[in-house]
């Protein structure tokens, strides 16, 4: 090649670059300028934002105080209070934005001070109220210094406001200038990038392309492997998130070890949604929430009748843009999904799951987990109530719901060794409904069943959570309260021995008579320390109180303790 021509190949090359150099910084300086407008124009709008909400505040805790001054309903002082705080807030926020000069900020001072004393003014006239009476405040109101500074107040904001305007009208002017300029700018550049690279770009095009092509392919397949293998890597993970699940379920012998339990493993297979998982109620007309986890707080209890997958038995997923309805329940979450759980053809619960504010809608894949883990929670969850039941079954009267005699002889020797190693006493009492048998023969045996249960619903009413109930054999009960001084065991029984006399008893609509109890009651350690020998000492109280007239409650004596002691 000539001189010549390395000359003019270095021209072609150098000249356009230099354009191209003088061009970017001439787009850099526009650029720079365009910003600088965009954000005084910003400030502008925010500063007359702040305006109009000033004046709103100032209206809403006028509005507050008037409305509490006609009502004295302390209810209209929450506009007040918050209008008070969001001032206080805008004023701040105001002196940060608001122009350095000495119009503006001779008016801001002025509305400062005024805003101040305005707020003062308020809160007086509040005070006044609530120590003297409406009188009191209505002649503060007369005298009008709330008007005179609400009027002064309007008119500062309105020449703030028309400053801010033609401030706006003027920045407005130099960001459009600025933005044309930019624009054209940029323009040029464009057009001078596009003839520098147009002979280059024709050159090298083919090659270009068909080593983007391959690119492609090579890229699609890559993603296509990674995408299969990151799927089947979820999927094996959540497999064996499940079958841990299960295993520790299944292990469980209690609803309350699955509530435990549940809430971590729910967390951890659906960590970007918020959920619930609800077991029937016994009644089967509610759902009891057994445990929740993610944002925010599921319905306590449900009514079956709010939720779409329980009245048609299938999955309901809802997405917002879907047809398919919103259960109730969800309290129009906009993409939720319910799972019914079954066991043996029959619904026992209910797996509500819902994307929180901001998520992403639920994937097909969280679905198919999903119904794979309701398949399994059902089997689990109703083989748990089944034990459950037949547990409460095995120490519960069937009649009367009250411990039985069996579970009885289970507790009573571990709450007397509790009390013995805490250093508490224990009330033990026999309660026997009396004429019970005369009462069964006038009435029937169906009459005496209602009046052995509703005498017992009535105790359990009465006793304390700690307390314990049992039958101990046909109408005779045991009572045992740890942690009582005899003084509040024995009155706490003649209060139960007087309502129960007040019961009132009724059989398919007949009224049946009152029925009255016999007490006795034996104290550890005060009468005795073997739990045997209190239940002996209380039965012969019991035997007392009968001989006695029946309807009151006698205590053992230290005599018989001690004639007991020495048998």
């Amino acid at each position: 090649m000539t001189h010549s021509g390395r000359r003019n190949r270095f021209l072609a090359v150098a000249v356009p670059l230099v354009l191209l150099g003088i061009n970017s910084w001439f787009l850099h300086t526009s650029v720079n300028q365009l910003f600088l407008a965009s954000q005084w124009v910003r400030q502008s709008l925010e500063v007359r934002e702040t305006l109009i909400g000033i004046k709103a505040d100032l209206l809403s805790a006028e509005t507050g105080q008037r409305g509490y001054l006609l009502t004295s309903e302390q209810l209209y002082l929450a506009p007040y209070h918050q209008a008070e705080v969001e001032l206080r807030q805008k004023m701040r926020a105001l002196d940060q934005t608001l122009a350095q000069t000495e119009d503006y900020r001779r008016r801001f001072r002025e509305m400062n001070r005024l805003v101040d004393q305005k707020l003062d003014e308020l809160a007086s006239t509040i005070q006044v109220h609530g120590e003297q009476g409406s009188d009191a405040s209505n002649a503060l109101v007369a005298q009008n210094r709330g008007k005179f500074m609400m009027d002064r107040l309007r008119l500062l904001i309105g020449e703030l406001q028309q400053l801010e305007n033609q401030e706006l009208r003027e920045r407005e002017a130099r960001y459009e200038a600025a933005r044309i300029v930019a624009f054209i700018s940029f323009a040029v550049l464009m057009a001078a990038v596009v003839g520098l690279f147009a002979t280059i770009w024709w050159s090298t095009r083919r090659a270009v392309l068909n080593k983007h092509e391959a690119a492609k392919q090579i890229e699609s397949y890559a993603n296509s492997l990674n995408d299969t293998v990151s799927r089947l890597t979820v999927e094996r993970s959540e497999i064996t998130l499940l079958n841990e699940a299960g295993s520790f379920l299944q292990s469980c012998n209690t609803m309350s070890e699955v509530a435990d339990l549940a809430g971590p493993f729910m967390q951890r297979l659906f960590p970007a949604l918020s959920g619930g998982l609800y077991i029937y109620a016994a009644s089967r007309n509610q759902l009891t929430v057994l445990v929740q986890w993610g944002e925010g707080t599921p319905d306590e209890v449900i009514d079956p009748q709010e939720c779409w997958a329980l009245r048609r038995g299938m999955v309901h997923h809802h997405e917002q843009a879907g047809s398919a309805p919103s259960c109730r329940h969800h309290h129009d979450a906009r993409d939720t999904l319910c799972l019914p759980l079954l066991a043996h053809g029959e619904a026992i619960g209910l797996l509500a799951l819902k994307v929180p504010e901001n998520g992403n809608q639920i994937a097909p894949e969280t679905i198919r987990l999903a119904n794979m883990l309701v398949h399994q929670l059902g089997l689990t969850l109703s083989n748990i109530r089944l034990r459950e039941t037949l547990n409460e079954q095995s120490i519960r009267d069937p009649l009367t719901n009250a411990f039985n005699r069996r579970y009885l002889d289970m507790v009573a020797e571990k709450e007397i060794a509790q009390a013995r190693r805490l250093g508490q006493n224990v009330a033990i009492a026999m309660l026997d409904i009396d004429h019970f048998k005369r009462f069964n023969d006038l009435n029937g045996h169906l009459a005496g069943d209602v009046a052995l249960s509703s005498v017992v619903d009535h105790l359990q009413e009465n006793l304390r959570s700690g307390d314990w109930l049992f039958r101990y054999g046909g109408e005779e009960f045991l009572v045992m309260m740890r942690g009582v001084s005899p003084e509040n065991a024995q009155s706490r029984f003649e209060r139960i021995i007087a309502s129960v006399s007040e019961l009132q008893l009724s059989h398919e609509e007949r009224a049946l008579p009152k029925v009255t109890i016999s007490v006795g009651m034996a104290m550890f350690p005060e009468n005795g320390f073997d739990f045997t020998d209190l239940v002996a000492l209380a039965d012969d109280a019991l035997y007392r109180a009968k001989k006695e007239g029946r309807n009151r409650l006698c205590v053992a004596e230290r005599t018989e303790s001690l004639m007991l002691l020495t048998a």
